[in-house]
């Protein structure tokens, strides 16, 4: 690991010592922390003024009323309508919550209350909250969605069950170190 010297003014130093005090073997790691912090928003910043500046979407879309959506978050659950044979149907919405505010298009999985189908093992997500009868999120039909198709707001997952969604991902996509962190 490298070391790296940094100057810190005197309010940011008191600052420092009250939430990681010198002595504290916490410090080095609430400072790397910190760091990490700190380029993971610049670096999602960067992304948020590129989509803005040239927004994935076709031209014909009004990007002049993006505040004014409802907000969306990750791991809420909407009713959204696509094309048939699919038709309007409930989705878990997995975007991180900062994609909302200028991608047009997210990532969800359809709920089915069809979970007859699925079996222990499967990849099939976590029963959801909000809906009129028991519903599981299936994992194995990632989509995308775009805002336009979502119309009504159903509820959103429960934070015990957040977990249960991420190693459903990591199930449906063969990726262990999802599996693993839930």
């Amino acid at each position: 690991m490298k070391s790296l010297l940094v100057q810190l003014d005197e309010p940011t130093l008191r600052a420092l010592n009250r939430v990681a005090p010198t002595a504290s073997r916490q410090r080095a790691e609430f400072v790397r922390a910190a760091i990490r912090k700190a380029i993971r928003e610049t670096e999602e910043e960067h992304t948020r003024q590129a989509y803005m500046e040239k927004p994935d979407t076709e031209p014909a879309d009004d990007w002049s009323n993006a505040g004014e959506w409802e907000e969306l978050k990750q791991y809420e659950i909407w009713w959204a309508t696509f094309p048939e044979p699919v038709g309007r149907r409930p989705v878990l919405l997995l975007s991180r919550d900062s994609a909302y505010s200028y991608l047009e298009k997210y990532l969800a999985v359809e709920i089915t209350s069809n979970h007859s189908q699925h079996f222990r093992g499967s990849s099939a997500g976590p029963a959801t909250e909000g809906m009129p009868r028991k519903s599981v999120a299936n994992f194995d039909n990632i989509r995308t969605v775009s805002r336009s198709a979502l119309d009504k707001r159903i509820g959103q997952l429960a934070p015990r069950r957040q977990r249960e969604a991420k190693a459903a991902l990591g199930h449906a996509l063969a990726w262990g170190e999802l599996i693993d962190a839930a």
